[in-house]
């Protein structure tokens, strides 16, 4: 690694990494962010449940519990995910 210089990084870092590049990329790409729920909520449970993946890391559960429609779910999930990718905490 110290050839190549990479340097080691923790689950929590590297987490956190992988998931604002993956919310940037859903956002870019207009793809639908309620098929990817899921995917932050693995990652965040990978993780550990880390603090700074919460944001993203329940999205599933809220959508569940809030019962929302479709459309006023993926506007939510949208939301977050722009406020992630931008370092707000949205708690």
């Amino acid at each position: 690694m110290q050839e190549m210089g990479l340097v080691d990084v923790s689950r929590e870092v590297a987490a956190s990494r992988l998931a604002t590049r993956r919310a940037k990329e859903i956002l870019e790409r207009g793809e639908d962010p309620l098929k990817h729920t899921r995917d932050f909520e693995r990652l965040w449970i990978d993780a550990g449940y880390p603090r700074a993946l919460a944001p993203v890391g329940n999205l599933d559960d809220e959508l569940y519990i809030a019962n929302m429609e479709e459309k006023e779910g993926r506007k939510f999930v949208i939301k977050r995910l722009r406020e992630f990718v931008e370092g707000k905490d949205t708690r």
